[in-house]
């Protein structure tokens, strides 16, 4: 908020969710996240401070995310996620157990952060990717994120 005293961006991040990512003068990425839906006036930060997973939690604008307590943390409803072969070139397999939901959103975005795929899904899934472009993308479902070749 532009109106506010102290430090602030000149751009907005999507309510609705969207990726961010951190990269270096190398273009490496350092640190990154796709996030989805927010809650107004709410922050989603990395509990502990700048180590932990992604909570939503009160603002803690120009103080250490330590700070305050969680309202409502991400519940991991996924596990033993596994994407094979990494990297791939014709057919990619996503494996996991899921824990508390019947379906799950599998999204996959470019390194643009463009979302390139997405899918409800309850089960192991093979993606035909023979046809996708070369490169790094990142595949995230629920609150797990894998980077993924192809090549």
């Amino acid at each position: 908020d532009g109106s506010q005293e102290g430090l602030h961006a000149n751009f907005k991040l999507a309510k609705d969710g969207e990726a961010v990512y951190l990269v270096n003068e190398n273009e490496e990425i350092e640190d990154q996240v796709i996030y989805g839906t927010q809650i107004t006036d709410q922050s989603y930060a990395r509990d502990p401070n700048g180590t932990g997973d992604f909570i939503i939690k009160g603002s803690t604008f120009n103080m250490n995310n330590d700070n305050t307590t969680a309202i409502e943390s991400i519940e991991k409803t996924v596990t033993k996620l596994k994407v094979f072969p990494n990297p791939a070139n014709q057919i990619l397999t996503i494996d996991f157990t899921l824990m508390n939901s019947k379906t799950i959103q599998l999204q996959i975005f470019n390194t643009l952060g463009i979302r390139v795929f997405e899918d409800t899904i309850n089960e192991k899934m093979e993606l035909n990717v023979s046809e996708w472009s070369r490169g790094i993308y990142f595949l995230k479902i629920e609150n797990e994120m894998v980077k993924i070749l192809l090549q």
